[in-house]
């Protein structure tokens, strides 16, 4: 369900490869969005016709600035969060490891209480299959969880961290997706299926 028609909706990493789908979706239907991103690793041009069209609002900040993040959220109060703001590239969270545990788990947490004391209704956080150890069979969602690489351990953090504001606030919902492989237009980084795709042609 969407936001309230008073309350918009909010996406961080709004800029970003997925961000700027969620952003581009959810204003076709008519939802009135808040598009937050840092623009460190996102493109603005990824939201420009988003930008374009009623309804859709640019907001500049630093998911691992809490003043910033909680500023954005007391001037909207967005009815409901897509949390997909992450340094998700796993060669450049393993050469900086601090700088990933600022932006996933630091940057969650800020986002999360933010989106609560806004009053948020609805919290959407985008996870990754890397939370399960390496396995010839596939996952299902009640397997033990093992991350094998920093990416995988700050996005087990940021579960964690989502399922204590859950357990503290049980009026509002929140879901965690676990992504695995995604691709198509508007990449930022190489990713695995993108690659194998390019050597096939």
């Amino acid at each position: 369900a969407g936001p309230t028609a008073a309350r918009p909706g909010l996406v961080t990493g709004a800029a970003g490869f997925l961000g700027s789908h969620v952003v581009e979706h959810l204003v076709e239907r008519g939802i009135q969005v808040i598009a937050l991103d840092g623009l460190q690793w996102g493109r603005l041009d990824f939201l420009r016709t988003s930008l374009a069209k009623p309804g859709c609002t640019l907001a500049v900040a630093d998911v691992r600035d809490p003043a910033a993040v909680r500023a954005v959220f007391e001037a909207y109060r967005p009815a409901c969060v897509v949390h997909l703001a992450a340094l998700h590239y796993i060669p450049a969270a393993v050469k900086d490891p601090a700088l990933a545990v600022g932006s996933n788990v630091l940057g969650t947490q800020a986002v999360l209480s933010a989106a609560l004391a806004a009053g948020a209704e609805r919290f959407w956080f985008a996870s990754t299959g890397d939370v399960y150890p390496p396995s010839r069979e596939p996952h299902r969602e009640d397997d033990p969880t093992g991350p094998f690489n920093i990416y995988g351990l700050t996005k087990l953090q940021g579960e964690q961290l989502v399922a204590l504001a859950a357990r503290s606030n049980p009026e509002t919902r929140f879901v965690v997706g676990r992504l695995f492989n995604l691709y198509g237009p508007r990449e930022t980084n190489p990713h695995f299926l993108p690659e194998l795709i390019k050597q096939v042609r």
